[in-house]
């Protein structure tokens, strides 16, 4: 993983050694709640009293493509398909 990335982590209170386990926790136990950009499942979570959200890109394949914090100022959509 990019430093960057890890850092963009971090700053929202995920350990660095942690990401892996916090993204494939959600793939499998977690239900989105909502979806963002091209095809990009984002969780909800609460750390220390604060929201957060995060962007997991699953392909079509099965493969993580990529995963991200992203602000609340951004726009989620309730179903994954564009209408």
């Amino acid at each position: 993983m990019k430093s960057g990335r890890k850092k963009s982590f971090e700053d929202i209170g995920i350990p660095a050694d942690r990401i892996i386990d916090f993204i494939f926790n959600r793939i499998e136990n977690e239900e989105p709640v909502g979806y963002y950009g091209n095809g990009g499942e984002v969780h909800e979570i609460e750390i220390g009293g604060a929201s957060r959200r995060v962007v997991i890109v699953i392909g079509g394949n099965g493969y993580l493509v990529t995963a991200y914090p992203l602000k609340k100022r951004h726009k989620i959509r309730p179903r994954q398909k564009r209408e």
